[in-house]
């Protein structure tokens, strides 16, 4: 992030005389600015900008500030921030993106929440964009590394370009890497003679772009958590010959594109958390998964005997792979639940099962012994925690 600071010097007020004085800074498009006047009691920036807070800056500006002392004297400053476009090579690439370069390279920006903000390095050479961040994220560093070789888990092949995000706040938000054809043709020499699947040789190739996923992983690498994506949106720039590749992410840490598994086989989905509640004479259902490639549906299902469940709502998947589900339909005493997961091959797998006591519903009540001689007990479920008494 660029931080800009236009001292007291340069809004010296003397007599209240008129002082103007033209700065310039390069920047590239769509990353955070930081104007910040001193020198006086107040400023105002044309441009809606408010002093010592950032902003996102698309285009080349002439912002003007006014200072005011305490006496009420004034004095203008002016700031010329030239922006530059985007250059058509992306990060750790030669010309035209023909080659990828091993190295990494990084870029911090204060990614404000809801903004769109790209991460550079060199002469505005794209490593990634950030948009629609739901948080406030903070001051957010952006890594782009390229490896000497393919990387390479429980024989699963990742393309050399990989990258990590690291803010100081973390939060759900769409996240695009930018990759040279480069990359994937390294990667498919590696596949084809592993029989694995295929990434996209150009545009046109619909099966290796069908193949595209990303795995998260946590911060320490291959392995820990992993976290599969299916796109939601994939691009390729004919005139500047790089591949955009977006994902919705939950949270940020390291991200590697792939083309599946080997021979194809999709990974398990994980259940990352079940769970059920009792709130208001309804039953609160919620679930978490990963790796949902070719989930069809989920069906939340009850029992009153952890055997025989009938489906009470079919529900689609979700792109944050989060789902609530309220039961007002509830059994008396013991109430069992599991979600079905149905797959697009026709597959279906189940969840653990979870049981809660409708305490608000008696339960079945006993009475014995009998037949009775001198007293007679019952023995019942009931919704409070009291201890009743009675003679009778």
């Amino acid at each position: 992030m660029k931080k800009i600071l236009l001292t007291s010097s340069v809004l010296w007020l003397i007599h209240c005389r008129f002082l103007s004085l033209l700065l310039a800074n390069n920047v590239c498009t769509q990353t955070v600015l930081t104007l910040t006047a001193s020198g006086a009691n107040s400023y105002a920036w044309t441009g809606g900008i408010i002093n010592a807070l950032p902003f996102v800056i698309t285009n080349t500006t002439v912002y003007t500030v006014t200072a005011t002392d305490i006496n009420g004297c004034s004095a203008d400053a002016q700031f010329i921030a030239n922006v530059n476009n985007a250059s058509d090579d992306i990060s750790l690439a030669t010309a035209f993106n023909a080659q990828s370069t091993t190295g990494a390279v990084s870029d911090s920006q204060h990614q404000i929440q809801n903004s769109i903000v790209n991460y550079y390095s060199g002469n505005c050479n794209l490593i990634a964009s950030i948009v629609q961040n739901s948080n406030d994220m903070g001051n957010t560093t952006v890594t782009v590394q390229v490896e000497n070789n393919l990387p390479l888990h429980n024989g699963q092949p990742f393309v050399k370009r990989w990258f990590q995000v690291s803010p100081d706040t973390n939060s759900a938000a769409s996240v695009y890497f930018y990759f040279t054809p480069n990359d994937f043709d390294t990667y498919n020499a590696y596949a084809i003679v592993n029989n694995s699947p295929l990434l996209p040789v150009n545009d046109l190739y619909t099966a290796g772009i069908a193949n595209i996923s990303i795995t998260k992983n946590d911060s320490v690498g291959l392995g820990s958590n992993p976290i599969v994506f299916t796109p939601d949106s994939i691009s390729y720039n004919p005139s500047t010959l790089y591949w955009v590749i977006g994902i919705s992410t939950p949270s940020f840490s390291q991200f590697r594109l792939h083309a599946g598994n080997p021979g194809g086989t999709p990974l398990p989905l994980t259940w990352l958390r079940f769970d059920v509640q009792s709130a208001a004479q309804t039953h609160v259902l919620n679930w978490q998964t990963a790796n949902e490639l070719h989930v069809k549906q989920f069906a939340v299902q009850q029992s009153a005997n952890a055997i025989d469940f009938q489906t009470l709502k079919l529900m689609e998947p979700e792109k944050d792979q989060t789902y609530t589900f309220t039961n007002t339909s509830l059994l008396k005493g013991y109430n069992y639940y599991r979600i079905a997961q149905y797959d697009l091959d026709g597959n279906v797998a189940y969840s653990k099962t979870l049981e809660i006591n409708n305490l608000e519903i008696f339960d079945d009540v006993t009475l014995f012994p009998n037949p009775a001689q001198d007293r007679v007990y019952l023995e019942f479920n009931t919704s409070g925690s009291e201890i009743y008494c009675r003679n009778i």
